[in-house]
């Protein structure tokens, strides 16, 4: 009868080695990238859970020995004892499988991106969009890292596939650069990035990629390396690199549509479907409106900027001599993922546009225009054009703010319209106060 006792006093530990067992193999299946290859991961939990419980029980049956008395509350001792002891052992498994493990950094409690760009040596031809441009890290004892076009397997190493995009290169001071992005799954070791230009091994480098980046790691670093092994600058003969992170913003989940919303969905998306290739962009803006059902927006604005003439055809929008048409280009641009500098530059023309027709507006006089048409145009325009340099600034660096210094300085001029004054003058003088430090005149309108 005593060693039926011990045995039912150590069921609870028992029960707490299954439940840390499991919970312990199922986490490491993560931390590890480990094979799903027949049925590899579900036979892990099975048996950590298994020798979990084996190693609860055996301790059980331990302490219960070891405390053992005649009275019922020994039996109650001895299961808190061992279950406790099961726990503590557990906590210091999973402690080291976390300090072993990849376990992806995050900053805010967001998952985070490594944005790279690399810089070609002078004279080096700008890549085809076609071509393949990879930084390639390894994971082998120190060193840990991504791959942009194949994860390597052999041994311990580890790769996470990325992308570069050759066709949002851009030049400056004659040398092509080129932009990429993978994603930061481990926290380990050091990120070695090998890049290649048409199938071509260019260079590599070990990039200091925090383990646990900071708000500071957001910014750009400078380009590297700065010195080379003998301490000399890095020659412009070879390409460079520079780093930051970025925070992934969580996919919302769309909720469930109820029948009759989905019906109008599908109808929305086969008259989007039916939209042909070669149609002008602006066969899209109804899609792009409020009024379309949630989710036609994201979609017909994907279609869009697939097309291989979203550019182009972006940029005449948003010059065009129709407001409407110029104000629902410049809303679409905060929708871009990742403009081009092709689309930045737009984005400056329109600014310079803008002084164009502002001037027009206050060499005319109130009697030729008694209706301030010309004022409404532009009040128009640089709604739609405002909105997109803010997210613009926001979200890719760009400056604007030499198109914003003229436009507030001629929206000065018209105090008769009303359009004028507080459309464009209020929100220009704000925003040139908030992003260059330009103070308001005292005649300003209060933002």
């Amino acid at each position: 009868m005593k060693w039926l006792a011990f045995i039912l006093s150590s069921l609870p530990a028992a029960l707490v080695g299954v439940y840390c067992g499991g919970y312990i193999g199922k986490i490491q299946i993560s931390w590890f990238r480990l094979s799903q290859a027949n049925g590899t991961q579900y036979f892990r939990v099975v048996a950590f859970a298994f020798f979990g419980g084996i190693l609860g029980l055996v301790l059980g049956l331990v302490m219960a020995r070891l405390l053992s008395t005649h009275d019922t509350a020994s039996g109650l001792r001895s299961a808190a004892a061992s279950s406790s002891a099961v726990l503590a052992l557990a906590l210091m498994v999973l402690a080291v499988s976390r300090y072993f493990g990849h376990v992806p950094p995050t900053l805010d409690g967001q998952k985070l991106t490594l944005q790279v760009e690399v810089r070609l040596p002078p004279g080096r031809a700008k890549p085809a969009p076609q071509a393949k441009l990879t930084p390639d890290a390894l994971y082998e004892s120190s060193t840990s890292g991504f791959n942009l076009t194949s994860v390597n397997t052999i041994g311990r190493n580890f790769g996470v596939i990325g992308s570069m995009d050759a066709k949002a290169s851009r030049e400056e001071q004659g040398r092509w650069i080129v932009p990429g992005d993978a994603p930061m799954e481990t926290s380990r070791g050091q990120r070695a990035l090998d890049f290649t230009v048409d199938g071509q091994d260019i260079e590599r480098f070990i990039a200091p990629v925090p383990a646990h980046p900071s708000v500071a790691s957001l910014q750009w670093s400078g380009w590297l390396p700065e010195h080379d092994d003998a301490g000399h600058p890095w020659p412009d003969s070879k390409p460079s690199y520079r780093f930051r992170v970025q925070k992934v913003e969580p996919v919302k989940r769309e909720a469930e549509l109820p029948a009759d919303e989905q019906s109008d969905f599908i109808r929305w998306k086969a008259e989007l479907s039916a939209v042909p290739a070669d149609a002008p962009l602006t066969a899209y803006f109804k899609f792009t409106r409020y009024n379309a059902p949630a989710g036609i927006n994201s979609l017909a604005r994907a279609t869009m900027s697939a097309r291989p003439d979203f550019d182009a055809g972006m940029r005449a929008l948003m010059l065009s001599e129709n407001s409407d048409d110029a104000a629902t280009a410049l809303r679409l641009v905060e929708y871009v993922p990742h403009p081009t500098p092709e689309l930045l530059h737009a984005v400056e023309a329109v600014g310079s546009d803008l002084a164009d027709r502002m001037r027009k507006v206050n060499a005319t006089s109130a009697t030729t225009d008694p209706d301030y048409l010309g004022a409404a145009d532009v009040s128009v325009r640089f709604t739609g054009w405002i909105m997109a340099v803010a997210k613009l600034r926001a979200k890719d660096g760009g400056n604007f703010i030499p198109e914003l210094r003229t436009i507030v300085e001629l929206s000065r001029v018209r105090n008769d319209s009303e359009a004028m004054r507080r459309d464009v003058r209020r929100v220009a003088v704000s925003c040139l106060s908030e992003w260059a430090g330009v103070p308001p005149q005292p005649s300003d309108p209060k933002p």
